[in-house]
């Protein structure tokens, strides 16, 4: 398999249908975890449902609307990161990502959200990166915060929650120009 390494610990690699089990276990041990501010989690049943959405990301990378990776701590996946949309009509690309309780608080998402800022601006051609975050979730909006994204609006009422409420989302951008790697 090909990864991209972060460090000793951390890397990156493209999610492929053989992941869906352990992904889905992953899923399945984190429900609580994750439904609090995912709504794709009550609707993920089974290792198919997500060998499934595997196969749809991998037709989108072939056609340069997606990228779904697995994120690997100590040889195990901990979460995803993605560019959930690709548009380019205006090179703009949207990430979204998820990782398992137990390994919040390592700096994982953050090392793995700025290699995938880095992949989008340095070998996609994106001038812009967007992340989209549930006002309440402080965890995700930390992410963008902490790597020089600009909060551009809230778009209101956006999504419906697993509780069935709607939920306020608030918009992230980072140009090109205003990226600065390490």
């Amino acid at each position: 398999m090909f990864y991209l390494k972060i460090n000793d610990d951390l890397k990156l690699a493209l999610a492929i249908p053989s992941y869906a089990e352990e992904i889905f276990k992953l899923i399945d041990n984190n429900r609580p975890h994750l439904k609090e501010w995912l709504d794709w989690v009550d609707d993920t049943k089974t290792a198919g449902d997500v060998q499934n959405f595997i196969k749809m990301n991998l037709a989108g990378f072939s056609e340069d609307k997606k990228l779904l990776l697995s994120i690997i701590y100590k040889g195990k996946i901990a979460g995803t990161v993605s560019f959930n949309e690709i548009d380019r009509s205006v090179n703009v690309g949207e990430i979204g990502y998820w990782l398992a309780k137990e390994y919040n608080g390592l700096g994982i998402m953050l090392r793995s959200v700025k290699k995938v800022i880095d992949i989008g601006f340095n070998d996609m051609g994106l001038n812009k990166i967007e992340i989209h975050a549930v006002t309440e979730n402080q965890k995700s909006r930390a992410i963008p915060e902490k790597l020089g994204f600009k909060q551009e609006g809230t778009f209101r009422s956006w999504k419906k929650m697993p509780d069935g409420s709607m939920a306020d989302y608030a918009v992230y951008g980072l140009l090109k120009s205003e990226y600065k790697p390490d």
